[in-house]
Formats: C-alpha cells, sequence, structure tokens
C-alpha cells in the first residue's frame, strides 16, 4: 500500500490535478478537477474510471498511457502530443465535445512517480482549459474584440518579428505598457535560461508547420522570471501562402501549475521521513556528476555510510525513536559536506554522499573524518542519550568504476570491509588509498591522546659562535616517539596538528616544557644558553599568546632574556599591520624575535626596518650551495650587510661543512648552527655538549 497522502498536496493547487496508482485507480482528484469535470471527487476516488471526466466510454486518460508506458499509442487519442521538455512526463491536447457539458479544449501534462527503489507506483495528471486560447488561434482575430475580451496575453509581430500590437493581459502580465514594446523584437522578454538551439528549433517549427507551442521562461520587465505555455502561430498573406505577414504569440502564465507539478516531484524523488533525495534522485545526481567529471577530467567520490548498531536501536526504543535518529543523521550529514555535494537516503539506516568536482583523495578522507566526528556526538531523544556510529565505503571516479552501479559496488564492498575491521572507520576500495588514508587517520587519532600518554620530547639543537668555538643557544625541536612507528618526522605531524587545530595545545606544552628546560640548565650552571621556540601561524594569532609566555616565565622562574621567539617570513608577510602589532606585544615582554627561514617567502629586505625583531635566520637553501653559487653568497653577504645596518644578529643554519662554515664567517655571519656542530639532542646530551665546548 502507498503511504503517500496526494490528497492533501494537490487539494491545495489551483490547477485541475488528479493521480492514479501503478494499477489505475484513482487516488486524488482536487477540487479544481472537480470544477473543470463536474465530476465529484467521492464518485471517482478509488474507482478506476479517472475517463469519465473526459470521455463518454472507457478509454485511457494521458496518465493511464504515462503508467503503461504505451507512448506509441497518443497518436490514437490526441490531436497533438510529446514528451515534456523538463521532466520524464508527456503533454497532450485536444478538444472535448462534452467536458462538463461544454465543448473545451485542454492541455494535459501527466508524470510518473517512483518510489525509492526506482519503481512506479503512480502517475500524476494537471489540466489546463485553453479553450480561449484555441479559439483564438484557429479564427486568427486581430479584432479589437479579441483583445478586450481575452484574458490570454497576445503579442501581434510583423514579418520582420518587430512588435505591432499587445493587449491588456499582455501588459497586467509582463508589465510592459504598449509604447515600450512597440516596434521592437520579443527578445526583451527571454529570461536567459534557454539556449540558441532552443530558439533554432522554434523557429525551424514554424517554418514547417507554421505553428509552434510550449513552455517557456520569460522575464518580466521588473526581472522576475515565470513559466508561461506559449502558441505562436503565422498569419499568411490571402494572396501569397507563401509569404508570411504577421506572428500571433498567444500565452498564458503557468506558475501555479508548475508549483503543483513541483509538490508531487517532491514526493517522487525525496524520502519522507528525512527529505533527502531518494534512490531514484541519487542515481541522477551520481549520474550527472560522473558525465561532469568524465568532461571537465575531474573525479567524483561516493561515500557508502551505513549505521553501526542502529537495528539496537529500534528494537529497544521503537521505530519512533529510530526515525527521529535518522533524521538527526541527515541534518548531520547536510551540515559537513558543501552546497553542491548531495546526501541521499536509500533506505533503512543507508545513506549516501556525492562528493563531486574532487581533486585529490585525501580531500575525501578530510570530510570522512568530519562525518566521523559529528556522527559519534550523543544524541538526546526524549530523554535517551543515544550513541551510533557510522561505517563508511569510498570509491572514487574514474579509478573505481566509470559506473552508477561499479561505483555503488565498490563503496558498498569497502563498507563492509570497515564493518569487519571494527566498525566506525572509513575506508577506500583502492588498497593502496585505504592503507595511506587508514595511517593518516590513525595518526590523527593518536596525536590527540599522546600528550597524555608522554609520548613527545624535545630535543635541542646548539647555536654556536665560532673563534673561539662557543655554545650561545639552542633551538627547541619536538620529537614523536609513537609506540608502535617509533620516531614519527615533524614534517609528517606538525601539518595534521595544525589541520586538525591540535597545534595550539602542543605549542603551549612545547612553551612550558621548553622554558622548564632551561631554568632547570641554569640551575646546574648553564648561564649563557637562550633557548628559541618556534611559533606556528595559529600559535602567532592566538589572542591568549602574551597571557601563555608570561605565566609560562612565572611558572619556571625563567629570565625574559634567555627565551628566543621564531616565526616564518611567511607569518611576517600574511598581515604586516597585525604582525606588526603581535610583534610589538611580544617585544614588551622582554624576549627576542627572530625571522626563521628568510629568504623562502616574498618578503622585501626593506620590510625588515618596519618589525620590532633582533635575529634574521639565513635559509638552509642558501647555505647548501653557498660554496658553488655565487648568486647564492651575493644574496647572503647582502642580507647580512642590511641586516647589521639595522643591528640584527645574523644566524645561518644548515651549516654541515668546513667550507659552508668559512664562507659564512668571512661574510660576516654572528651564529651558526647545523650537523658540523652537532645534530639535534636530547637535553641530557645537550648539557653534555655544551659542557665540553664551553669548558663549564
Amino acid at each position: 500500500m502507498l503511504d503517500i497522502d496526494f490528497t492533501s498536496v494537490v487539494d491545495s493547487s489551483s490547477v485541475a490535478t488528479f493521480v492514479i496508482s501503478a494499477d489505475h485507480t484513482v487516488l486524488a482528484w482536487n477540487r479544481a478537477c472537480e470544477i473543470l469535470t463536474g465530476v465529484k471527487a467521492q464518485d471517482v476516488v478509488g474507482s478506476k474510471n479517472a475517463w469519465r471526466g473526459f470521455y463518454d466510454s472507457e478509454r485511457p486518460c494521458l496518465v493511464d498511457v504515462v503508467v503503461d508506458k504505451a507512448e506509441d499509442r497518443l497518436g490514437e487519442y490526441y490531436d497533438a502530443y510529446g514528451k515534456s521538455t523538463y521532466s520524464r512526463g508527456l503533454h497532450a491536447e485536444s478538444w472535448f465535445l462534452n467536458i462538463n457539458g461544454r465543448k473545451r479544449y485542454l492541455l494535459f501534462h501527466a508524470e510518473p512517480i517512483y518510489d525509492e527503489n526506482g519503481l512506479l507506483i503512480a502517475g500524476v495528471e494537471n489540466l489546463e482549459d485553453v479553450t480561449e486560447i484555441k479559439q483564438v488561434e484557429e479564427r486568427l482575430m486581430l479584432s479589437d474584440k479579441v483583445f478586450s475580451y481575452t484574458n490570454q496575453s497576445i503579442l501581434i509581430t510583423d514579418a520582420k518579428q518587430r512588435i505591432v500590437q499587445v493587449n491588456q493581459a499582455f501588459t497586467k502580465l509582463t508589465g510592459y505598457q504598449f509604447d515600450e514594446v512597440i516596434g521592437k523584437s520579443p527578445g526583451i522578454l527571454e529570461s536567459g535560461r534557454h539556449n540558441e538551439q532552443f530558439f533554432d528549433d522554434m523557429e525551424a517549427e514554424l517554418v514547417k508547420s507554421g505553428h509552434w507551442e510550449g513552455e517557456i521562461w520569460d522575464k518580466r520587465k521588473d526581472g522576475t522570471i515565470y513559466p508561461k505555455w506559449l502558441s505562436i502561430t503565422t498569419v499568411l498573406d490571402p494572396d501569397d501562402d507563401k509569404k508570411v505577414t504577421h506572428y500571433i504569440a498567444i500565452f498564458t502564465d503557468i506558475t501555479e501549475r508548475k508549483k503543483s507539478e513541483e509538490k508531487v516531484r517532491h514526493i517522487a524523488f525525496h524520502d519522507s521521513l528525512t527529505q533527502l533525495p531518494n534512490r531514484t534522485l541519487f542515481y541522477d545526481r551520481l549520474e550527472r556528476a560522473i558525465k561532469d567529471a568524465h568532461r571537465e577530467k575531474t573525479k567524483v567520490a561516493l561515500m557508502f555510510i551505513d549505521l553501526d548498531r542502529f537495528k539496537i536501536v529500534n528494537d529497544t526504543l521503537g521505530h519512533h525513536i529510530g526515525d527521529v535518529l535518522l533524521q538527526e543523521i541527515a541534518e548531520r550529514l547536510k551540515d559537513n559536506v558543501r552546497n553542491s555535494d548531495t546526501v541521499a537516503r536509500l533506505g533503512g539506516d543507508e545513506f549516501v554522499v556525492i562528493l563531486p568536482d574532487i581533486a585529490r583523495a585525501r580531500d575525501v578522507s578530510k570530510v570522512a573524518i568530519k562525518l566521523l566526528e559529528n556522527i559519534n556526538q550523543p544524541i538526546v531523544i526524549e530523554e535517551n542519550e543515544l550513541y551510533t556510529t557510522p561505517s563508511i565505503g569510498i570509491s572514487l571516479y574514474p579509478t573505481d568504476g566509470l559506473t552508477v552501479e561499479a561505483l555503488m559496488q565498490s563503496a558498498d564492498t569497502a563498507m563492509y570491509h570497515v564493518k569487519e575491521a571494527g566498525k566506525n572507520n572509513f575506508q577506500y576500495f583502492t588498497q593502496a588509498m585505504t592503507k595511506a588514508a587508514q595511517a593518516r587517520a590513525g595518526l590523527e587519532t593518536d596525536l590527540r591522546v599522546a600528550l597524555e600518554k608522554g609520548e613527545f620530547e624535545l630535543y635541542y639543537q646548539p647555536k654556536v659562535k665560532v673563534d673561539p668555538l662557543r655554545v650561545v643557544g639552542c633551538e627547541a625541536l619536538i620529537r614523536w616517539n609513537h609506540p608502535e612507528h617509533g620516531f614519527i618526522p615533524p614534517d609528517v605531524f606538525i601539518p595534521i596538528t595544525e589541520e586538525i587545530g591540535f597545534i595550539l595545545p602542543l605549542g603551549e606544552w612545547i612553551l612550558n616544557e621548553a622554558a622548564q628546560q632551561i631554568a632547570s640548565w641554569r640551575q646546574q650552571g648553564l648561564l649563557e644558553v637562550a633557548m628559541a621556540i618556534n611559533l606556528s601561524p595559529a600559535q602567532f594569532k592566538d589572542e591568549k599568546l602574551v597571557k601563555k609566555i608570561q605565566d609560562c616565565m612565572k611558572l619556571s622562574t625563567l629570565d625574559a632574556d634567555m627565551l628566543e621567539f621564531e616565526i616564518t617570513e611567511s607569518i611576517l608577510m600574511d598581515n604586516i599591520q597585525a604582525t606588526s602589532e603581535g610583534l610589538l606585544s611580544l617585544k614588551k615582554l622582554g624576549v627576542s624575535l627572530a625571522i626563521d627561514d628568510f629568504g623562502t617567502g616574498y618578503s622585501s629586505l626593506s620590510y625588515l626596518k618596519s618589525f620590532d625583531i633582533d635575529t634574521l635566520k639565513i635559509d638552509k637553501s642558501f647555505v647548501d650551495d653557498i660554496h658553488i653559487d655565487s648568486d647564492n653568497a651575493e644574496i647572503v653577504s647582502a642580507v647580512m650587510s642590511l641586516s647589521h645596518n639595522l643591528g640584527l644578529t645574523v644566524v645561518s643554519e644548515g651549516v654541515e661543512t668546513q667550507e659552508q662554515l668559512d664562507i659564512l664567517a668571512d661574510l660576516g655571519c654572528d651564529v651558526f648552527q647545523g650537523y658540523l656542530f652537532s645534530k639535534p639532542l636530547p637535553a641530557n646530551e645537550f648539557f653534555e655538549y655544551v659542557t665540553k665546548q664551553n669548558k663549564l
């Protein structure tokens, strides 16, 4: 049995509308239909006699033809007919000798209705009485009487398609007055929704048969766009039947009819519980996304989502609670994807997400991680705190399938792999991609608990002066000793911490750990070694940064002159005004400031005087080839010269050979850092290194 209340939909429409089931039983017959046909709803609903409203003996209505898919028989019943331009339906028209006791010319439009599995369950038919339009067309009357009495908009042009006459209905509908359109082309009404081919086909039909009729979108004077039913007829010279003298266009606003059709179409293509696209609309959108991706050479991602343990909710709390849970999940899915993406419900607790125009697989991983996090949050329904998790299978076009069916199969297979692996995760169909995505997701998960488990450690790389060699500072560098994977390089996990917002708590830990370490060293007699700490872009923009540094210095009883903060050149140039203010706030604490990796960005040396900084660190990329690349040597020399003129200390990082050191020293570099002196060391080894080098 159908569980769709079609009556409540069609009754609100002013357009005559009725609905029949797949076995031709009349399901709904609205008031407008009663008025037009004279047949009451109570006399026809539940029967298979929809024809009684129009014919003297039993024969198919247009919607019967649609339900039976018997389009080849349309010519037996109607004067004019065809397929609808914008849908799967049919349209037809014909004279009827006895419609509610009168001769009427009717337009019919019939649409099929499918369920979520794509099965035909019903059909809907709209009827419109256009007798007056047809009478005007057949008589081709140019008289004032027609213009005065018809409520249909009429526009007449000459053979060169210049407007020569319009009626009051035209003015009322379009907003244009008579003197605003006379002598102009009907093109002033064009909405822009139709391409050149549409109008070329229209003109070809006028040349061929002298008549064109159909649905078209036009624009009123105020700019609003509306749909209308347009009929155009050519008027021939009585003395020369090959010579066109005029064109007569008669049209009516069909906005109400379109609204009625849209309501029925929404029921046909959307899930009644969640209002998400159903299986039929989902298949259509995925097919369209595949075609677009093929044309644009892009990717499409398909996510197949199945809720874990949903059956338990239904079985223990009832289907009502289960339905509310599904509605909440639908909202969370929609809230965490782009407007261009499609979220659909296939049935039960199965959802799918189409992500068109995907450049990289890792972009899909970000979406999957976001969906996992949001769906994992508790949902409170009638004082019940519910938890459900998603198992997500992902397939990509074109690597995992070239058709809708192939992509569905791949995503479904991947989803079941997630189920087998323990649920509450996502997996790509391609095994190589699956491993990479899972590894990244695993790192993200592990990062969130690594601080609590004490898996992070700071290493310290010495900064030295030469002649004589003496350690004057160090740079704190974080290391992650993963319990399963061992030491993970910072360039692997630091970008992830920034993406997931973990860099702030991690940066705060680094700050406190480094400050306590240097305070400990000072108690052991290491008095001349300053500590350099890197600040990420997120940390630098943190409004609480100054307060955190103050609290840290207070806790570790550390003098401000023993701390130096390094920011990258890209931070420096991101927002010059904001950067300058941020640097000033830090300087007020008494700490030193350094620009790290100078030369890798796009800043000008002239900007250096705009910022209150103390140290400039020349990037390793310039140091690597300084002994064989004269351009690098000249650049470094110029940087050092200007820096010294501005009172800045210059540090060269990445010094690995004696030759590099000699050249940099000759150019006037103040401080050196690199493997020539030492790699980054754990705290105890660093202390021993400094003790030996500085002969403490």
